[in-house]
């Protein structure tokens, strides 16, 4: 995992310029809560290049073969724990480096870059990211207060957050720029996505990387089963147990019993919520949101999903049918079927 203020912007002036981005306003951002150690970003309105740089980021190979690659570099804030994905990837004699100019590809996802708002704390982590109604510290100041810390330049301003909240109290602080909206480009984004662009370095998702798992393993009743008995427990090596099996489980498969252990599970998931792999699992699944519906709404959910099959409808169906509310029994006779584009899904293969 790599650092994303890993160079001053100086250094880069090939990726900047490649970007269109020369020229545009640089500015530090406190990198401890000291305040003392600073990274450079470009903060600018050109949401094109915003958008171009993240198709880069975030757009994978259309023909995956991990057993090519040898090296991968993980882009920062990854929702999926270091371990985890290590295990992944070791299945394929790939390594996790952090440097990213030695990586043969690059593992992506949804969260390297965060909106930040309102002067709040900007994560370190965050490499691509947009900001919203922020101020910039007037730099001057800065050097009188600290000017034997030679890391803070004396020619960007410092954007105002938390971190710099400790240090420097409102009172004492002039501003110079009123940052209400922008585009942050920080050092690590420009360099790989340049040479994403220059190279056409792969990028994988790392639920790819998970999914091509051999490890992974697919639900039955029995595994179910345990899984409901151990939850519901008070025995902490029976949770300790689960936060390892519950992200191994194959969630694209057997949808019906993963809504049939969301209902049973539901009020004992709280252990669970510290564990960052279990999480994602949950996420990436709609596990939680199973819980919301009945048995009904799971069958038309499967189908609008393309994955409704037979097995998957003769568990529900029945489930179903118990719920079919008839009134005026005592008059009438009814007989229920099954709709005709549905009784496909009662046919057992042979």
């Amino acid at each position: 995992m790599g650092k994303v203020y890993n160079t001053n912007l100086c250094n880069i002036s090939e990726q900047i310029s490649s970007f269109g981005l020369e020229g545009q306003p640089i500015y530090q951002v406190a990198l401890s809560r000291q305040s003392f150690d600073m990274g450079q970003v470009i903060i600018c309105d050109m949401n094109h290049t915003y958008k171009k740089i993240q198709n880069l980021l975030s757009d994978e190979i259309d023909v995956i073969d991990l057993t090519q690659y040898k090296k991968a570099f993980v882009l920062p804030g990854c929702p999926v724990s270091a371990t985890r994905l290590k295990e992944s990837l070791r299945e394929h004699k790939i390594t996790i480096t952090s440097d990213w100019e030695a990586a043969d590809f690059y593992v992506t996802h949804g969260e390297y870059g965060q909106y930040h708002s309102d002067g709040e704390n900007i994560k370190l982590n965050s490499m691509l990211f947009k900001i919203v109604n922020y101020e910039a510290m007037d730099i001057d100041l800065s050097v009188r207060l600290h000017n034997e810390h030679e890391k803070i330049s004396p020619k960007y301003n410092i954007i105002y957050d938390t971190k710099m909240m400790e240090t420097h109290g409102r009172i004492n602080v002039d501003y110079d720029i009123n940052l209400y909206e922008g585009y942050v480009f920080t050092p690590l984004a420009l360099q790989i996505a340049h040479r994403i662009r220059t190279e056409s370095t792969p990028v994988i998702y790392a639920e790819t990387c998970l999914n091509e798992s051999a490890n992974k393993i697919v639900l039955d009743e029995s595994l179910m089963n345990d899984i409901i008995r151990m939850m519901q427990s008070n025995n902490d090596e029976d949770t300790e147990m689960i936060k390892k099996m519950i992200p191994s489980i194959d969630y694209r498969k057997k949808k019906h019993l993963l809504w049939k252990m969301s209902l049973e599970t539901s009020s004992y998931t709280y252990k669970l919520n510290r564990d960052k792999d279990v999480q994602y699992w949950m996420k990436k699944s709609g596990f939680n949101d199973y819980y919301y519906k009945n048995a009904e709404q799971m069958i038309k959910h499967l189908e609008r999903e393309e994955c409704l099959d037979t097995e998957a409808f003769r568990y529900l169906e029945p489930i179903v049918r118990k719920e079919i509310s008839i009134n005026n029994r005592e008059l009438y006779t009814f007989k229920v079927q099954v709709k005709e584009e549905y009784r496909k899904f009662l046919k057992i293969k042979k």
